[in-house]
């Protein structure tokens, strides 16, 4: 998923708590979960590493970011939001991808192979030529 809607009001309402260190860490790791659609991994060095946690102030602020916003399951943190925003990504995809299909099989024989007529190579205004200037008759 390369695009999600961000509703500016709910994240402040969420985050109002954090510091800028802990926004910047949580922003890269929601752009993580919905890139990759799944739960970010369990092993918290790898998280470390591949979010750029490097120094003593960035690991507190992402294990803060990761205790107040997601959920350790087995296969990884799960975010409720970015589950549901997910979800509902994929669904509208398989319907759109249904749809779809079902109005190409409907349609298959519906638009001819090859023209059945030929094109028109002639203009069918004269707007392309100049316009001649008409003289006045003598005595006007």
């Amino acid at each position: 998923m390369h695009y999600y809607t961000f509703n500016i009001g709910d994240y402040r309402r969420d985050t109002s708590h954090l510091t800028l260190l802990e926004h910047g860490i949580y922003r890269q790791m929601l752009d993580s979960y919905y890139l990759n659609e799944h739960p970010l991994p369990a092993d918290e060095a790898l998280l470390m590493r591949t979010h750029c946690v490097r120094s003593a102030d960035e690991i507190q602020a992402l294990k803060n970011i990761l205790a107040d916003f997601f959920v350790l399951q087995d296969d990884g943190w799960h975010h409720r939001g970015c589950e549901k925003n997910i979800s509902a990504y994929r669904d509208k995809s398989a319907k759109a991808s249904a749809s779809a299909k079902a109005r190409w099989d409907k349609d298959a024989n519906a638009l001819p192979t090859q023209s059945e007529r030929y094109a028109n190579h002639k203009p069918i205004t004269n707007n392309h030529k100049p316009i001649k200037k008409i003289q006045a008759p003598e005595g006007v």
